[in-house]
């Protein structure tokens, strides 16, 4: 049994807490206020300040140095121990419905970053990005995964969110948006087609892809596109094609790259970006460790054993 004596304090913690979040509004090298404007901002008294503060650094959750007249300064931080000891619990990222590749591979590349810096993270599921985005706005998320056309589109309607580009085929590589129908089966002078407008991209790359076409549009969630097809409740639709066992073309569908139909959209509309608010400075200091470049390295050896070239043998679109 543990010994009540071993108990913290519920001040102590506090504190420690309030400390470690103002350490994750600073960068290394950057001075720390006064111990008066400390305590003026955090309403502790002076020694609470510095016992607090020397915790975190017997924590090895930062490292500081003072320097005379000069103040504090940060020498060296921990981002994950002092999100540990700012008390900020799981990292929350929210997802698109899984399934496309390069999807898995910026959720592996962000709970590996995370994992580095001993910040566990979970992982949440939902379609549209204005809906993920509002998740994030209204706290319940620390960050979220959209295409950078819908950050884009969305960056006017929410003040204060801030986005970092994970580059080329990290949201939509090469040939993974396509046009699906039934196979042999040519389209009527006013197809039915499919479009999702709670999607920005959706929405979108559909219009692209139709442009001056006259079509019916029927509403559809984007992840039912392949069924309704099937089902005969729509002519075609866009998809985001994804690796699986099954064919498509075992399933009476046809697949074609959006290149193919010489459909061109923004080529920088298609990579993923991390939003997150620009007040949260835990958040944007936890996913300064996210490299990029992790996240292409992660896809490539994710899509090594694929041939995009035929990409319509190798995907099950759903």
């Amino acid at each position: 049994m543990s010994n009540p004596n071993d108990v913290e304090p519920t001040g102590v913690i506090a504190a420690r807490q309030q400390l470690a979040r103002i350490l994750l509004e600073r960068e290394v090298g950057q001075r720390l206020p006064s111990t008066q404007l400390l305590q003026q901002e955090t309403g502790l008294g002076a020694g609470t300040v510095v016992k607090a503060l020397r915790e975190l650094q017997s924590l090895k959750a930062a490292t500081l140095k003072a320097r005379g007249h000069q103040g504090t300064t940060i020498e060296a931080r921990h981002v994950g121990r002092l999100w540990s000891a700012a008390g900020l619990g799981t990292f929350v990222l929210v997802l698109p419905p899984p399934g496309p590749i390069e999807q898995q591979a910026t959720h592996t590349a962000v709970r590996t970053a995370l994992s580095k810096i001993l910040i566990a993270s979970q992982v949440e599921y939902l379609r549209g990005a204005a809906r993920r985005l509002e998740e994030v706005y209204q706290g319940r998320a620390n960050a979220a995964l959209m295409s950078a056309g819908a950050y884009r589109h969305l960056l006017g309607t929410r003040p204060g969110i801030v986005g970092v580009n994970l580059g080329p085929g990290s949201y939509y590589a090469d040939r993974s948006l396509v046009l699906v129908r039934r196979a042999g089966v040519e389209l009527g002078p006013i197809p039915r087609v499919a479009i999702d407008r709670s999607s920005v991209d959706h929405t979108t790359i559909t219009e692209a892809t139709f442009g001056d076409i006259k079509t019916e549009p029927v509403d559809c969630p984007f992840i039912e596109v392949p069924a309704r097809v099937l089902a005969g409740e729509v002519d075609t639709g866009i998809w985001h094609a994804m690796p699986t066992v099954i064919p498509p073309h075992l399933a009476g569908l046809e697949l074609t790259p959006l290149e193919d139909l010489g459909v061109q959209l923004p080529h920088e509309d298609l990579h993923a970006v991390i939003v997150s608010m620009g007040v949260d400075a835990a958040t944007n200091a936890a996913l300064r460790e996210l490299r990029p470049g992790e996240v292409q390295k992660r896809y490539r050896e994710l899509m090594a054993n694929l041939d995009l070239a035929s990409m319509s043998d190798l995907t099950w679109p759903r």
